[in-house]
């Protein structure tokens, strides 16, 4: 047990030895190796020299450090990486979210910024851009001399104050210039007025084919007034055609006082819309409408406009709508409409006791009605039940169209007594109507001069006529024929009386004629000779010139190269309707097809120059080509011998009068849209006869006229213009009125419709 403990101390003692060997050593050798100077000095330069040595010390201590090899590790990331830019699909130009402008660019100038002070030499500071009570007056008010909003901005000083930014800085009104904020120092500083923006006025929004016009410096109730004058039909269809293009355009009036204002002027255009059954601006100003406005008073109207379109859910939406508010029996009606599309008897019945106990009920209703429920139950697939024809009369609006087309029943004839126009092409779309609802329906737009004439082509190439109504309309037309010989008159000319009754009603023999006249073979020149001329006899030669037009120039040339009077009556029709090229082909193809000498085809070439002169061909108006007109008419030297008798009593001649006032409304007319005639060609006039037969204008409607020419008012000139269109037609206007009318129109500029309104004018009183 000794032994061990011995043998531990014995280490222990060596250990300890060694340790305390070291540091004497070194001591030793630090000694040996000063200077002897060094040792014999003072204990303060001992103490300086201990320091030194100690940081020489650590000096060592910390380059040995530094001279051993540190331990590293290393880690393989692979080949540095090159960054790419990511590309990706183009994105595009970024669209602006903001509203676009109402009104084209261009059409509203935003006035130069006026400066503050017009005489300032120095620049003012913007109210915004300076600390708030800084010189400025209390929010409010304004300094002396300058006006003020009544936002309390303040705006432009009267140009006469005489003020200067000196002068306003010596009264403390201004802040020094050298507070001037940077980059206002060379320039002046603009000032925006404040203001609210009120609800939208779409009153005069354009829509369509409008006029460049803008009906400006009038009140509602003057344009109101003027629109409710156009929504009657008149006796010119250029004059027609020309009040749906006035309320189609803008219009710039005052700002609506109320809602109604608005709901009233919105209700003149769309009456004018309806009048002439012009579907598309019809549609196209209800749709321009903002949405995010009560248009509840329109309701009628727009629910109409659903039903033109075929978008019964949201006529029925309206109709919803409105009979909350509205007692009209138009609503039930519209609904059970609804509820029997639908298949719901059960509503059917509450919808009918409803309007059974407000009005009466027309028969015809309840079975449309019916019909209705009959097909909405049908199942899919299901074999549709046979066609049924109506009991009675239908009427023609938009909804009795709408429901007799989904009813999918016949209609043999028509409850005339208050008409839509609108509904007159929809119901002409529809299949199954009777051949004698479409050829009323063509009538009637014929007689009231509508454009639609594509739609009535697509009804008249559809339809099959019968060989023996064709057998009958020959025999019909040779008959008169026979009647006239002998007579010196063609059984084409306009003036030519009927010598025997029409084999149908006149309606359904216009739509034979035309069916005729777009045929291949012989009987086109026929029928279009015998369509003109009845169209002549009722003053509608105008009217019916769409159709005509439209009908001769889907047929081929050839029946009519051989008949010079066909030709002329395809560049009327032509020129009628407004189609100048076809009218131009039409022209040329008369003047080209002379074989030899054919007194009827120098007869035609002589009637179609004055039209020829109206269409714009200026150098048609030449003295010698007037004067050889004049020769060729039998007006010259010797007129006065031609009063009252016949030049040629075997020839369709008129008399030396007629004569004479068909020169003088060609010449009126000419003058009125400027071309100028010679005294020389005026003067072959004078010896013919000062009054011609014929009615007059009342002197009122007359100087009404005549005043709004003078003082250049547009609005007050269509309206007295409209008024007598109203009662007299085209073919009865004498010459010196015809030529006055025109040059009116003429006058304000508005080119187009004068000379088509001096066309119609001309070519319905040529004989």
């Amino acid at each position: 047990m000794s032994l061990p403990r011995f043998h531990h101390l014995a280490s222990f003692a060596v250990l300890l030895a060694v340790s305390t060997a070291a540091p004497n050593a070194q001591d030793e050798e630090n000694q040996s190796t000063d200077p002897p100077s060094e040792q014999s000095e003072s204990p303060e330069q001992d103490q300086e020299q201990g320091q030194q040595a100690s940081q020489a010390d650590e000096t060592v201590a910390v380059t040995a450090k530094l001279k051993q090899p540190e331990r590293r590790t290393l880690y393989f990331l692979g080949p540095d990486l090159k960054l790419e830019r990511q590309i990706g699909p183009s994105i595009g130009t970024p669209k602006s979210i903001l509203p676009q402008p109402l009104v084209a660019k261009g059409t509203i100038q935003v006035p130069e910024a006026q400066p503050l002070l017009p005489n300032a030499g120095a620049p003012v500071p913007d109210r915004l851009e300076r600390d708030a009570g800084e010189g400025m007056p209390p929010e409010g008010t304004a300094p002396d001399g300058v006006d003020s909003d009544p936002f309390g901005d303040v705006l432009t000083a009267p140009q006469d104050a005489g003020t200067n930014a000196d002068a306003l800085q010596d009264e403390g009104t201004l802040p020094a210039t050298e507070e001037t904020p940077d980059g206002l120092s060379d320039q002046t500083v603009g000032v925006f007025q404040e203001g609210v923006l009120e609800r939208m006025d779409p009153s005069g929004f354009p829509v369509g084919q409008g006029l460049d016009t803008v009906w400006q410096g009038y009140s509602r109730e003057r344009i109101i007034e003027f629109l409710t004058l156009l929504s009657q039909p008149s006796l010119s269809p250029a004059l027609s055609r020309f009040a749906s293009a006035v309320a189609a355009s803008r219009f710039d009036v005052p700002e609506p006082s109320s809602d109604q204002d608005v709901m009233d002027f919105l209700a003149a255009r769309l009456s004018v819309f309806q009048s002439q059954a012009d579907r598309a601006a019809y549609v196209g100003l209800l749709d321009a409408l903002p949405a995010d406005q009560d248009w509840n008073a329109l309701g009628h109207h727009i629910a109409r406009a659903h039903l033109l379109k075929g978008e019964l859910t949201d006529a029925c939406f309206v109709a919803d709508a409105r009979r909350a508010d509205d007692a009209d029996p138009y609503w039930v009606r519209l609904s059970a409409f609804c509820m029997a599309a639908n298949g719901n008897r059960a509503g059917v019945d509450f919808q009918l006791g409803i309007l059974e106990e407000t009005t009466s009920v027309d028969p015809v209703f309840y079975q449309l009605i019916d019909q209705i429920l009959v097909e909405a139950e049908q199942l899919p697939g299901a074999v549709l039940p046979p066609v049924t024809e109506l009991n009675g009369l239908l009427p023609v609006d938009i909804l009795s169209a709408a429901m007799a087309r989904l009813a999918r029943v016949t209609v043999q004839d028509l409850d005339v007594s208050n008409v839509n126009p609108l509904a007159v092409p929809l119901l002409l779309e529809n299949p199954m109507v009777s051949r004698t609802v479409q050829n009323k329906l063509i009538a009637y737009l014929l007689d009231r001069g509508i454009p639609v004439a594509s739609q009535v082509m697509q009804v008249i190439e559809a339809l099959e006529i019968p060989e023996d109504e064709i057998m009958a309309v020959r025999s019909w037309i040779a008959a008169q024929a026979a009647a006239l010989e002998g007579t010196g008159l063609d059984a084409g000319t306009v003036d030519a009386p009927m010598s025997s009754e029409l084999p149908f009603e006149e309606a359904d023999l216009q739509t034979v004629l035309l069916s005729m006249a777009i045929r291949e073979g012989g009987d086109a020149p026929m029928a279009v000779r015998e369509f003109w001329r009845l169209a002549g006899l009722s003053g509608q030669q105008a009217a019916v010139s769409p159709v005509l037009a439209a009908a001769l120039k889907s047929n081929a040339a050839s029946p009519f190269i051989e008949f010079s009077d066909t030709l002329l009556i395809a560049a009327h029709a032509a020129h009628l309707s407004g189609d100048a090229k076809t009218a131009e082909q039409w022209s040329r193809q008369l003047r080209v097809s002379v074989a030899g000498e054919n007194a009827d085809l120098d007869a035609a070439l002589i009637a179609n120059w004055p039209v020829m002169a109206m269409a714009g061909n200026m150098s048609l108006t030449k003295p010698s080509v007037v004067s050889r007109w004049l020769q060729a008419q039998g007006v010259g030297q010797n007129v006065s011998q031609n009063i009252g008798q016949s030049v040629d009593q075997n020839a369709t001649q008129n008399s030396g009068q007629d004569y004479c006032r068909q020169a003088n409304l060609v010449f009126t007319l000419l003058e009125a849209m400027g071309d100028t005639l010679g005294d020389k060609q005026w003067a072959a006039l004078e010896s013919g006869p000062a009054l011609f037969s014929g009615g007059s204008l009342s002197p009122a409607m007359w100087r009404r006229y005549l005043v709004a020419i003078q003082h250049e008012d547009p609005v007050e000139l269509l309206g007295a213009l409209y008024r007598i269109a109203l009662e007299v037609g085209p073919a009865d206007l004498p010459p010196a009125v015809a030529g006055t009318l025109v040059a009116g129109l003429q006058t304000m500029n508005f080119e187009q419709t004068a000379r088509a309104f001096a066309l119609e004018i001309l070519i319905s009183q040529q004989k």
